[in-house]
């Protein structure tokens, strides 16, 4: 990795708080001393992400991620160390020392690519607004209602109609073949040597990032050739299934609306966006992915889902709305009229007749049901037997008792059968998923308590760890980290050895060496290398705001696990002893015997001696 000084680090880990920082990204607020909210990282419905303030570190209870405001972005952005003090750099207005040894070849690579596609927007735009081969592009975007503001704003422009010409164009910046390639803007020649340019004959829609940096592109073609949209491939900065089109320009309006529009295509958002509903993006097609759902999260608490009204109810926009509700926002469905698509709607009817049909969107659960009971009147029993069987696990989501019974009666309408046989099959179905989950929840919570055993069995090869060892050994570092007194205390009995599980060893060591009376958390945990070892560390500086500071009290705690610590070294050392003394018994060596005995009986008189402690 490419080295920067210290000092510039410092400079951008005290210009950004983390409070600040990671507010951009999800909603946080205030429990106690610290911040909570839905973890950005894994799915959950109930907040156990923990940022603290003071110390300047997040922790997630639930997945175990934590850091400081480096790692969260690099986790958040998915980039490297120096990419993510770079973005923290900008944020507070400074820029990286000029110098050749910062480039690492990481992130040259990736600075290249947004460099050639910087060079690309402005060779598309050029295009479009200032060449007569342009003309047939910018006369489509002018009757669609686009203006100078829009094309700017949006980046759009136009590809030629021509092999090579944006091939050419970036040879000439100095680019390489090669990094062109990379980019996705030019494709190998199936025949023979060479490349050609990937958008032909298109009207161009940048794609950005949600920094704003482009990413890639997407082309339009303006006759009716195959295939009518054409986008970037997947890249090293450009994934189709984790990025939102236009989420650069309407994350602002989301996080302020706390609500979310998505749309299928570029021009239903860019007509929102000029038409002033501003908290528009586009999926660039209906089967939304786990990841755009994540980002969405960030943002937003409910989102509204207006694709065309002969897409909607597809298969696959169906699973891309579960996956919305499985992150953990609110989903609504905006009833467009039949064979219309939000890019008509917004220009024909205007701004108040769409923000009316947003109002009267329809939620998930009671979308799926019309979807699914659509048109199934029949008198055949089999026929309601498969209607009931597909909307039970509809039914079994809704927890309100009230809005069930409501939903019950509609469905037991449409299907023409009795309510109370759907409620006979939904209770059937709902008891036997409960058997399910409680054997699955069993299970996972014996993996989960054992988790610390495992580690210590295959990293120490030691077996039948005490649950009583590992808890006051965590518990003993959550002190030495909150109090000066405890520590030194702990330095006075126990070495940095004596935590024999490794994660422990060597945070105890990191705490031992510290010479500052108050810990710099966020400084500490760039120290630390292991992700793992992060997360504990994120996990007990966390938790330690609970711990009554009363310091008396803690020394008084903090004796006793030493107490617990020392006693089981000593059991684990007899152990050895006796297993030793057994295997020199069985080869008749009595001399060697004699003395281990002796180093027993010593350890015992040590055992009575701690056990007498405190009593």
């Amino acid at each position: 990795m490419a080295y920067i000084d210290d000092n510039f680090i410092d400079q951008v880990r005290f210009g950004n708080d983390i409070i600040d920082v990671i507010s951009e990204y999800l909603q946080l607020e205030r429990s106690g001393s610290d911040y909570k909210g839905l973890c950005p990282f894994h799915d959950e419905n109930t907040p156990s992400f923990m940022v603290s303030p003071d110390k300047q570190l997040y922790h997630c209870f639930g997945c175990g991620a934590g850091g400081n405001i480096f790692n969260f972005i690099m986790e958040i952005e998915n980039v490297e160390f120096i990419e993510a003090v770079e973005i923290l750099a900008e944020r507070i207005g400074l820029s990286l020392p000029e110098k050749d040894n910062y480039n690492d070849k990481k992130r040259s690579k990736k600075g290249e690519i947004y460099e050639i596609h910087d060079w690309a927007v402005k060779f598309f735009n050029y295009l479009l607004t200032e060449t007569k081969q342009g003309e047939e592009a910018y006369n489509y975007l002018k009757n669609r209602g686009f203006d100078e503001e829009i094309i700017k704003k949006f980046q759009l422009g136009y590809a030629p109609d021509s092999w090579d010409a944006l091939f050419n164009f970036l040879k000439k910046k100095g680019y390489s073949v090669k990094r062109i390639h990379q980019s996705g803007l030019i494709i190998p020649r199936k025949k023979g040597n060479g490349y050609y340019d990937r958008f032909r004959n298109r009207l161009i829609f940048t794609i950005c990032n949600p920094r704003g940096q482009t990413i890639g592109f997407g082309g339009r073609v303006l006759d009716d050739s195959q295939p009518k949209y054409l986008n970037s491939p997947e890249t090293i900065v450009f994934n189709k299934r984790n990025n939102l089109y236009g989420l650069h320009l309407a994350k602002k309006a989301i996080r302020r609306s706390g609500s979310a529009v998505i749309v299928e295509g570029y021009t239903d958002m860019i007509t929102g966006y000029q038409f002033g509903i501003k908290n528009l993006v586009a999926s660039l097609g209906t089967s939304l992915t786990k990841a755009q759902a994540q980002l969405l999260k960030r943002y937003a608490e409910r989102v509204y889902i207006a694709y065309d009204g002969d897409t909607a109810g597809e298969s696959a926009t169906l699973r891309g709305l579960d996956i919305l509700k499985e992150v953990g926002v609110e989903v609504y469905v905006v009833n467009l009229p039949q064979d219309s698509d939000p890019d008509e709607v917004i220009r024909e009817r205007g701004k108040e007749n769409f923000d009316s049909l947003l109002e009267e969107a329809v939620s998930l659960i009671e979308f799926k049901m019309n979807c699914l009971l659509e048109d199934k009147r029949s008198g055949k029993v089999e026929d309601k037997v498969k209607a009931v069987e597909r909307i039970i696990p509809i039914l079994a989501q809704i927890e309100n008792q009230v809005e069930r019974e409501e939903y019950i009666k509609q469905a037991a309408n449409k299907v023409e059968t009795n309510p109370g046989a759907i409620k006979a099959r939904l209770k059937n179905y709902i008891y036997q998923n409960n058997k399910v989950k409680s054997r699955k929840q069993d299970r996972n919570y014996k993996d989960w308590n054992n988790k610390d055993k495992f580690e210590v069995e295959s990293d120490d090869k030691i077996n039948d760890i005490e649950d009583i060892y590992l808890k006051s050994a965590k518990d003993l570092l959550r002190l030495m980290l909150d109090n000066r007194q405890v520590l030194n205390l702990v330095k006075e009995e126990l070495e940095s050895e004596d935590f024999i599980i490794d994660k422990y060893r060597f945070i105890a060591e990191l705490i031992y060496n510290s010479e500052a009376d108050n810990f710099d958390w966020a400084k500490l945990i760039e120290e630390v290398e292991d992700q793992k070892i992060k997360e504990l560390i994120t996990e007990l500086a966390l938790v330690t705001d609970e711990i009554d500071n009363s310091s008396d009290y803690q020394e008084d705690i903090a004796k006793g696990y030493i107490k617990k610590i020392k006693e089981y070294q000593l059991k684990m050392k007899k152990k050895e002893l006796e297993e030793e003394i057994q295997k020199y018994e069985t080869n008749n060596d009595f001399s060697k015997v004699n003395d281990l005995l002796r180093e027993y009986q010593e350890l015992c008189k040590e055992e009575v001696l701690i056990r007498k402690e405190g009593d």
